[in-house]
């Protein structure tokens, strides 16, 4: 197989994969998020830098809540501003791709 086939592939494989999207949360789960944090009597400068301890096989774990997905996110997640969603390992954002690119 010549390298500029292989190349092809891994242009076409990495384009058409998922970069690990994580879900957003329904309405209902959004409401029980917000009542369970109390989130309605924050300030948006406390919001952004709100976190949330989860206890993950008797390590507590620190998450983030993401203001735009309207969710906690899990470890080493991060929200890509152009896309507009939370990605569960996030490397970047191509431009020649137009998606993001996950680990």
């Amino acid at each position: 197989m010549s390298r500029r086939f292989s190349y092809l592939v891994y242009f076409f494989r990495s384009m058409c994969t998922d970069p690990g999207i994580i879900q957003r949360p329904t309405s209902i789960e959004r409401s029980i998020l917000r009542k369970k944090l109390h989130i309605d009597r924050m300030t948006s400068a406390n919001l952004n830098s709100l976190t949330y301890n989860m206890k993950v096989n008797n390590i507590i774990v620190q998450c983030k809540y993401c203001v735009t997905c309207h969710m906690i996110r899990p470890p080493r997640s991060s929200h890509c501003a152009i896309c507009s969603n939370c990605i569960s390992i996030f490397d970047h954002h191509c431009p020649f791709f137009s998606t993001c690119i996950g680990m």
